[in-house]
């Protein structure tokens, strides 16, 4: 397992502010591979458990290089009286995954922490089951990003007219600001009708990352000398259709459709406002579509727990870029290179679940499997433009990645009275991801070691 995938894993992981109880979750989650459920809101409960993800740890001869973790609290009660029950939830998270940032060229140490807040109403009216539910989620923290030294290269134009130019534009410390704001609104209806059972849900939600950062340019020239202030604005949204059919008390069908929408735009928001500054505004934009469908099937009401989920997806989006002015070519001319990036994915994958409740006295064990396997086909081209008789990029290239996850749990409940017990969970993530095209060269043996994939948590169960 290549340390670039579990990086890119850490990045999905830190983007998603509801915690989940282990890291599988949080994949089935984003890939909409689970059915909300309706059960457990018939009684009054208070829940607490606490989790532990071992992201990745990388280490040397016995020594820990870098290590990427992820641990959460959660609250949990509910209280049901008549015809209504209402449900609340509060998560706190905390993301440790500074190392991810420290390289030769720049050093950071962000310590995201986030909190969620979920609440849940449910109610019969007629023949219906209705549940709507609302969430909001944030975090945000400030931090300094170091640069060490900037890249250079052998070619003297590149150099003269881009590399050689960064430092007097950026400097070697940025202040930056990260704050994240989700919302979510859902609703869950079901009805029963000739011994079956419809259930249709639906999901928005709405995500504002936004990331500030400022520095001071040191140009010789007064027209690009002073502060810099730029803001990065990521407004995404998203919509969430599912149906379900339960045919009968042990089979349960469903489809559902999942739309995201990623627009980004980067802008300087502070320059010198002199007549005399062509400075660069628009520093980036883009946006992204993502569209998939889902096919599950699931079975109720037997010794063992089985769901089986199918789903295919495509995501293309682009994205353009500029250089702020970085300098002048003889005082008048001012140097900016630009580019664009468009990208386009799909993907098909499979998935299996399967746990078996095991009782015995006071204990009780369910062993459980996930099983995920994945082929996505891509293809990105690149074009810059780069002035002053540097050789214009242009890069198209393919690839084929196949996916193979695997994760072994286990849940074990300690009934300590009639009304308390408690949790423990237990999951290992197993990770497998190949590039099928182009074909990579065998890697460069090294005696580094990886681990990662682990995912504890324990809590205490009150019903009240």
């Amino acid at each position: 397992m290549r340390k670039s995938y579990f990086l890119f894993a850490i990045f999905i992981v830190s983007a998603v502010i509801y915690a989940s109880p282990n890291t599988m979750n949080i994949i089935k989650s984003g890939l909409s591979l689970s059915f909300p459920d309706s059960s457990g809101m018939e009684y009054n409960y208070l829940h607490y458990d606490v989790f532990h993800h071992e992201l990745l740890r990388e280490s040397r001869n016995d020594t820990l290089i870098s290590r990427y973790t992820l641990r959460s609290q959660r609250i949990q009660t509910n209280y049901a009286v008549t015809n209504y029950s209402v449900f609340a939830e509060w998560t706190r998270s905390v993301y440790t995954i500074a190392d991810a940032f420290q390289n030769s060229y720049i050093n950071m140490q962000p310590r995201p922490v986030s909190h969620a807040f979920k609440f849940k109403l449910q109610t019969h009216k007629k023949e219906w089951l209705i549940q709507p539910e609302i969430g909001y989620a944030f975090s945000g923290f400030s931090d300094t990003l170091f640069i060490r030294k900037f890249p250079s290269s052998e070619t003297y134009a590149l150099n003269n007219y881009f590399f050689d130019l960064l430092p007097a534009t950026f400097g070697d410390t940025l202040p930056y600001q990260y704050n994240v704001n989700r919302f979510q609104g859902a609703c869950l209806s079901s009805k029963t009708f000739n011994n079956r059972k419809l259930y249709l849900y639906l999901q928005y939600s709405r995500t504002w990352n936004h990331v500030s950062e400022f520095h001071v340019n040191t140009s010789e020239f007064d027209a690009l000398s002073g502060p810099r202030e730029s803001l990065l604005t990521q407004l995404s949204s998203s919509w969430h259709i599912q149906s379900g059919l339960q045919l009968n008390e042990t089979s349960l069908f469903r489809v559902g459709y999942q739309y995201h929408r990623f627009p980004l735009s980067w802008n300087h928001t502070v320059f010198p406002d002199d007549p005399d500054t062509i400075e660069i505004v628009n520093l980036a934009e883009g946006i992204t579509h993502y569209h998939a469908l889902q096919l599950g099937y699931q079975l109720l009401s037997a010794p063992f727990h089985l769901q089986l989920h199918t789903a295919a997806g495509i995501a293309q989006g682009n994205i353009s870029a500029s250089t702020p002015v970085l300098g002048y070519v003889f005082r008048i001319l001012p140097i900016s290179h630009q580019g664009e990036v468009i990208g386009r994915m799909h993907y098909l994958l499979g998935h299996l679940y399967l746990d078996y409740p095991i009782q015995s006295g006071k204990w009780m064990f369910t062993p459980r499997l996930d099983l995920l396997a994945a082929r996505s086909w891509s293809d990105i081209t690149i074009d810059a433009q780069l002035e002053f008789g540097l050789a214009d990029i242009h890069q198209e290239q393919e690839y084929i990645h196949a996916a193979y996850i695997a994760s072994l749990g286990l849940k074990t409940d300690i009934f300590l009275s009639e009304n308390l017990y408690f949790t423990m969970n237990m999951d290992q993530l197993i990770p497998v991801i190949k590039t099928i095209y182009p074909e990579l060269p065998p890697p460069t043996p090294t005696d580094t070691k990886f681990y990662g994939g682990l995912s504890f948590s324990m809590g205490i169960y009150l019903t009240l």
